[in-house]
């Protein structure tokens, strides 16, 4: 045999070789991708039930009475009220934003964002003297604290006091 054929029979086999290995590669690499995209779906799937779990307010409907998240708090609102008083009816719910009107019919319908209502728990007064009672007539009451010093700070500017002074 001859140097050129030994050439050629030994660059033959470097090829062959290199063609197994090349077509070796592509299958683990396609099995990487395949093995990756498989992943990918799950963690999508559980970052979206993860996600929902963590959703505001999911059980909002229409006609139900919230209270709105109070934003005319200016500075240290350590002990403001987070939710405003005034109970307001759901008119209109979207993906993201609920569009709310005062209970009273008495105001201007405002269009927020679902984690700024939150439902309120209300409870429903029964009048004495009437038998039938008119959904009209209702009362509604919010559930309030019943501490005496509630919304007060005993020291609300922060000042030094001494203990001796007491």
């Amino acid at each position: 045999m001859t140097s050129s054929k030994l050439m050629l029979c030994v660059t033959f086999m470097r090829i062959k070789v290199a063609d197994e290995w090349i077509i070796a590669h592509h299958n683990r690499l396609r099995y990487a991708y395949e093995k990756a995209g498989e992943q990918t779906k799950d963690r999508a799937e559980y970052h979206k039930t993860v996600h929902n779990v963590k959703r505001f307010n999911p059980e909002i409907c229409v006609d139900d009475k919230v209270y709105i998240r109070n934003r005319g708090i200016h500075g240290r609102n350590k002990i403001q009220d987070t939710w405003s008083s005034t109970v307001y009816r759901v008119v209109r719910l979207s993906e993201n934003t609920v569009t709310v009107e005062p209970n009273d019919g008495a105001g201007v319908s405002r269009t927020l964002n679902r984690r700024d209502v939150i439902k309120c728990n209300m409870q429903q007064t029964v009048d004495d003297n009437s038998s039938e009672s008119d959904s009209s007539d209702d009362m509604f009451i919010p559930r309030r604290t019943t501490r005496t010093t509630a919304g007060k700070h005993t020291n609300p500017n922060r000042l030094p006091n001494s203990e001796f002074s007491k």
